[in-house]
């Protein structure tokens, strides 16, 4: 299987939405459709982070916000 596609596998699971709700958000409830879109822009703004030091920066933070 294509690494892309265990990543999005992974994503979804971690989601609790089917996989398929990547392409098609109107499956899903409002709830679950925003929390969705929030993730996909968070994800689209994190893969620009070219600075590894900075990507974990990044993590930490988004991480001790939910401690």
């Amino acid at each position: 299987m294509p690494e892309t596609q265990n990543t999005l596998i992974k994503i979804a699971d971690i989601l609790d939405v089917p996989i398929e709700a990547f392409w098609n958000f109107s499956r899903l409830d409002d709830e679950r459709s925003e929390r969705l879109k929030d993730c996909s822009e968070l994800l689209e703004a994190f893969q620009m982070i070219r600075d590894k030091k900075l990507r974990l920066q990044c993590i930490s933070y988004v991480k001790s916000l939910i401690s």
